[in-house]
């Protein structure tokens, strides 16, 4: 029905379709009343004229689904049959009060987003309840979940984001025999008024899905705001371009852009060498007060990587925006346990970003010869700010006996302490350089210090010499294999009560079609949820301690987990190390065309194994990509798509100079200001706000982007009076 319809089927009830068919047809009776004068019913070519409170006369149609048009009193009404049954019986009911679902004049005026009704009618007449069953698309080897239990007829919701199969039975699930029948999929429109009719079809049940009002979209959400925000935004940017453009040009800045120009043309045809944004020239820091941060004042750093800067600010923006609410949109939620959404991309990619930061940061403090001992204790210190800020953020006010202790920047803390160790303690293998003081500080590391070196003959190594990013650093290679190695073995070896060994499901409720579910998934054994993953959080750190609200609760019906718990956290380390990796590119090849090449075999290297390992599928491979247990091939597919991400912004940005990287600049440059910010501000305007309601995409898509925009306005402005915070 086209929006605007729902006055025009209040003032129609037409009535009952008594089906009764073979396998090739089936009859069609359709009663209309309610009207004055004759009204005139159509199902796809049969045409029928019934009076008012009459039935008109049965009629026998090749197919079931199909359009049912209604003529009565000036107003035709279109109601689309789906998912028959050809021997089912359908109610059609189109006019009622004008509180038909206790919402007022208008039914759809109090219809949050995500959501439509389902008006669930019995007409079986047994005066038994029946069971409405539900599954999401989603929920991977799942049991259908309680969608209603009716006697007569009964009004509810359901979500919309995914596809839904609907089922129908005359028991629950306490009983030992149930049988569920007339299993049908269907994508609900969101804003959409369905009828769910049941009814008796000999001693089984049948269902039938009538569409009263086809709401906002057909399927799904409702995606016209983001298009909206996209073309606003867009439209920002062409103004702020132009004015730019012209201030220049008002100020005569034409010679200068000429030039520009010309750097261009030079780079695009050769990645010039002169267009070089090298790292190891960044300005001395004043007597002791060298630091480890990556970041530096831009004012006294002009020769910093601005692309990495824009990218680290990039990905802060959509972890705002995400943990803002993201619009409502399911997309811009964390996935429910397999597989990637855009929400799940933002946090590793920090992690990895950090990690190329630190190549650069530590080759230019090994370049100023600071001791190992000083860096050793900034990094304890950095760290130890780092976890105690994550526990602040996490727990506020909380009751310290329930504090949880994973989180967001005590993974950070984790995994950039595990990093630095190994660039501060494992040894080098200078010996593949023909002198002890070529190529870049961080092959020496700390020479004056007696750390075993192995040696390399260079007649059977030589080969070793021509990767000058990974040669050197073959130690580190070698105990991060062992990280990985450590977390494969934990994973699928260490014995957990009640789950099969080596299981990464979800368990819950639902998962594994109930097979975990012991009456309460927040204790005991919590039905599996995440298998050697909450195992060990919950034997180290306890139920009062880790997370309860995990992304798999709705879904699976699980228990407590921490997707930011203990053992994923040794995965991290591996995904700063990758992204240590890039920086090491950076550090040791100085041509622009040199990084990409090695960035994008990277890139396409991790991500080979990333499909390989989950099978190029979401839920049917060996380690499936899944952040909540920041498995392997999550690990591998997020750090390939960093080496991509950072390879265009690196282009655009410090190559072709195409873009200044602004407004994601300005927020990479005071990263923990800004996400510390959006954390502790996150409930105060212009952050957020109440709605009325009905609360739509389109309401709670502008106030995230606010809370975005507004943040990058802050970051600009700290830009401007050079005010910069730094761990």
């Amino acid at each position: 029905v086209a929006p605007g319809a729902v006055a025009a089927w209040r003032a129609l009830l037409f009535g009952v379709l008594l089906v009764s068919a073979n396998a090739a047809s089936f009859t069609l009776r359709p009663c209309v009343f309610g009207t004055t004068g004759t009204s005139k019913i159509t199902f796809e070519d049969a045409v029928w004229d019934a009076l008012e409170n009459e039935c008109g006369k049965y009629q026998t149609v090749s197919k079931f689904n199909g359009t049912l048009a209604v003529t009565a009193g000036g107003k035709t009404v279109s109601q689309t049959l789906l998912l028959g049954q050809p021997t089912t019986t359908v109610f059609i009911n189109a006019n009622e009060p004008n509180n038909i679902l206790g919402l007022g004049d208008d039914p759809l005026a109090d219809l949050d987003y995500n959501l439509a009704y389902i008006r669930v009618v019995d007409l079986t007449g047994d005066g038994l309840p029946k069971y409405i069953w539900s599954r999401s698309s989603d929920c991977y080897r799942c049991n259908n979940s309680l969608l209603a239990n009716v006697s007569g007829e009964l009004y509810t919701t359901i979500d919309i984001s995914y596809l839904q199969e609907i089922s129908v039975s005359s028991c629950d699930r306490d009983q030992f025999f149930c049988s569920e029948f007339s299993n049908q999929s269907y994508h609900f429109g969101e804003g959409g008024v369905y009828l769910l009719a049941v009814s008796a079809v000999g001693k089984d049940l049948a269902m039938n899905l009538v569409i009263m009002e086809s709401g906002d979209t057909e399927h799904g959400p409702y995606c016209m705001p983001i298009l909206y925000a996209f073309l606003v935004y867009l439209g920002l940017m062409v103004i702020f371009v132009g004015g730019r453009y012209l201030h220049r040009r008002i100020n005569g800045s034409s010679r200068n852009s000429a030039l520009l120009v010309n750097q261009v043309h030079e780079d695009r045809r050769g990645f010039a060498e002169e267009v070089t944004p090298l790292i190891g020239t960044v300005s001395a820091p004043k007597k002791g007060q060298a630091s480890l941060h990556a970041i530096a004042d831009p004012s006294r750093d002009k020769e910093r990587l601005q692309s990495l800067d824009s990218f680290r600010g990039f990905a802060l923006c959509i972890m705002i925006f995400v943990n803002a609410g993201g619009g409502g949109y399911y997309f811009f939620s964390h996935t429910h346990w397999n597989g990637l959404t855009v929400a799940d991309l933002v946090f590793p990619w920090f992690i990895w970003i950090m990690g190329t930061s630190m190549a650069i940061a530590y080759n230019s403090l090994f370049q100023k010869r600071v001791s190992r001992g000083s860096l050793f204790y900034k990094l304890l210190r950095r760290s130890a700010i780092l976890f105690l800020l994550g526990m602040i953020v996490v727990n506020g006010m909380d009751d310290v006996l329930t504090f949880r202790v994973p989180g967001v920047l005590q993974r950070f803390s984790v995994s950039y302490l595990g990093v630095g160790l190994l660039i501060l303690f494992a040894p080098r293998a200078r010996s593949l350089f023909t002198s002890s003081t070529e190529g870049p500080a961080m092959v020496r590391g700390f020479s004056t210090y007696n750390i075993p070196v192995p040696e390399f003959s260079q007649s059977c190594f030589v080969w070793l010499s021509r990767v000058q990013d990974i040669a050197p650093y073959i130690w580190e290679w070698v105990i991060i294999l062992l990280v990985v190695m450590l977390h494969t073995v934990l994973t699928f070896a260490l014995p957990v009560p009640g789950c099969p060994t080596g299981y990464l499901g979800p368990g819950g409720r639902y998962g594994e079609y109930g097979a975990f579910f012991n009456g309460d998934c927040g204790t005991g054994d919590h039905c599996c949820v995440g298998g050697a993953t909450g195992l060990v959080d919950r034997a180290i750190l306890t139920d009062a301690h880790i997370y309860d609200g995990p992304t798999c609760g709705d879904t699976y019906g699980c228990g407590h987990f921490d997707p930011e718990g203990i053992l994923g956290a040794l995965n991290s380390i591996v995904l700063c190390f990758l992204g240590l990796q890039s920086g090491r590119i950076i550090v040791h090849y100085p041509s622009p065309r040199q990084r990409v090449k090695r960035w994008l075999i990277w890139g396409v290297a991790l991500g080979a194994i990333a499909g390989g390992l989950c099978g190029f599928s979401r839920d049917d491979g060996v380690i499936p990509i899944n952040k909540n247990l920041w498995s392997l091939s999550f690990t591998c597919c997020m750090a390939s798509f960093g080496f991509f991400a950072l390879s265009a912004f690196y282009l655009v940005i410090d190559v072709y100079r195409l873009w200044d990287g602004a407004p994601f600049r300005y927020v990479g440059l005071n990263s923990i200001l800004v996400y510390l910010a959006s954390e502790v501000l996150s409930d105060l305007f212009p952050l957020s706000w109440q709605w009325h309601h009905p609360i739509t995409h389109g309401k709670t898509l502008f106030m995230n982007l606010t809370a975005v925009s507004t943040l990058c306005l802050m970051a600009f402005y700290c830009y401007e009076i050079k005010f910069f915070i730094k761990i």
